[in-house]
This record gives C-alpha cells, sequence and structure tokens, in this order.
C-alpha cells in the first residue's frame, strides 16, 4: 500500500471519527497490552496516539503534548527499536 494512501486513510479516520472514540480505543488497546503483552497492539497504539494528537476535535494543548510524551514512551518500548534496528 502506498505510503501516501495510509496518510490519506489515516486523515480521513481521524476526521470521521470522534476523538472520545478513539480515546477508548487506545484506553482499551493500552489494556489489552498491559493484560497480554501483545507485542502486536504496540504499532496500533502508536497509531492511535497520532490520530489523537492531529485529531481537530483535540484543542486542549495539555492532552496533546500528553499524546506526543507517551508516544514517545511507547516508541522505546524493545519491540519497536528492534524493528527500527532491524529496517537499518
Amino acid at each position: 500500500m502506498p505510503c501516501h494512501y495510509r496518510k490519506q486513510r489515516k486523515s480521513r479516520l481521524t476526521q470521521d471519527m470522534d476523538a472520545a472514540t478513539l480515546i477508548a480505543a487506545l484506553f482499551f488497546l493500552m489494556t489489552r497490552y498491559s493484560r497480554d503483552q501483545d507485542k502486536t497492539l504496540v504499532q496500533p497504539i502508536l497509531d492511535h496516539f497520532d490520530w489523537l494528537t492531529a485529531h481537530p476535535e483535540l484543542v486542549n494543548s495539555q492532552l496533546q503534548h500528553t499524546c506526543m510524551r507517551l508516544k514517545k514512551n511507547w516508541e522505546m518500548m524493545p519491540e519497536i527499536n528492534h524493528k527500527r534496528v532491524a529496517l537499518h
């Protein structure tokens, strides 16, 4: 799938879904990760942080900054770092 298509799809998802639904889905994914340690959930969690940060309803800058900081912490997960090292 071309990168520009994924960006368009993500931006449409961000615009079409309300922020509360994205937050609820993110909490669900994070809860599942904490329970199961399923490494396949890390990337969707990162995607949800991106979508929330860019969401037009998210006018609270503190919440945007919190999402960005949390995403940085999740990016430091060994699963993500291992994939980055393997790609280089």
